[in-house]
């Protein structure tokens, strides 16, 4: 585990100012302790964040986008969803500018491993000529590439730690919502799961063997993980076992805690629950719910 992290910037994406886009610069001082720093959104204002140090205790509020927001691993760009009349995703460019695609519905995005390309899961606008499906968004041009054209909305969107494979959940008939791997270089996909409870919220374990999701069954929800090796994710087990709604996982980039939304306290907050442990952690405690945590490279 990394004890210590240099200072990052947390984001950094620019944009003409007729266009309305937000600039947002966040700089974190110092070394970032071991167990380092968490995003949550507000609900009732997807724009607004909250960022905490889990170690200092700090809490930062900040405003980008409207939804969706993506982390590139080197923590200095963000890329983001402006729900405008024609929603616009907005993709930070390794020059400081940002290049806008408008869209008719972005189901999920997620970075590569380097920070140069973004992966899209979405419908682009009918004048371009483009089919639904996965798309490779360029950091450099901001060019589009086609991955696999692909009926399938794939939501959540998360890329693992070798960037060979990506997971997300997706509608299959008869199941629901199930867990998909997609192969990187051809876009080819398999179900890791598929059973007769919802599966969603997506989240590589730092290692790529495992991966913590939401099991959605009978009005109940809970944290789970799921072998990401094993035949048709064979090996999976309840986490938190709570009668309280535990949702939206975010596995620590080190390993040691998974972070989730739950209202176990009556409004919705951040927990961490600690994998070695099973131990949880209140984190945050908001006035109004506390969703979608993300973590800082």
């Amino acid at each position: 585990m990394l004890a210590t992290r240099q200072a990052l910037r947390a984001f950094g994406a620019s944009a003409p100012l007729c266009l309305g886009l937000l600039a947002l610069s966040l700089t974190l001082a110092g070394l970032l302790p071991l167990r380092g720093g968490l995003i949550y959104t507000l609900a009732v204002d997807p724009s607004r964040h909250i960022l905490i140090d889990l170690d200092r205790g700090t809490r930062t509020s900040f405003r980008v986008g409207d939804a969706q927001l993506a982390l590139a691993r080197d923590g200095r760009r963000a890329a983001y969803l402006m729900d405008r009349p024609v929603p616009e995703v907005v993709v930070p460019l390794l020059d400081g500018t940002s290049k806008i695609w408008a869209t008719q519905g972005l189901y999920g995005m997620a970075w590569d491993k380097d920070g140069r390309r973004l992966l899209v899961s979405w419908q682009p606008m009918p004048e371009t000529g483009l089919s639904r499906g996965l798309y490779w968004l360029s950091a450099e041009n901001g060019d589009l590439s086609l991955l696999a054209a692909n009926l399938r909305k794939h939501y959540g969107l998360r890329l693992s730690p070798d960037g060979r494979q990506a997971v997300s959940y997706a509608v299959q008939d008869g199941t629901g919502y199930d867990l998909f791997l997609i192969d990187l270089e051809d876009g080819s996909e398999r179900a890791l799961l598929a059973t007769a409870a919802d599966e969603t919220s997506p989240s590589w374990s730092s290692d790529g063997q495992w991966i913590a999701y939401q099991h959605n069954e009978g009005g109940q929800s809970e944290v789970f993980v799921v072998s990401a090796v094993s035949a048709e994710g064979q090996q999976r087990r309840n986490l938190t076992r709570h009668p309280a709604l535990d949702a939206s996982p975010a596995w620590s980039p080190h390993g040691r805690w998974i972070a989730f939304s739950s209202n176990r306290a009556g409004s919705f907050q951040i927990y961490l629950l600690d994998v070695e442990t099973e131990t949880v952690e209140q984190v945050s405690d908001e006035t109004l719910s506390a969703l979608y945590p993300l973590w800082l490279p």
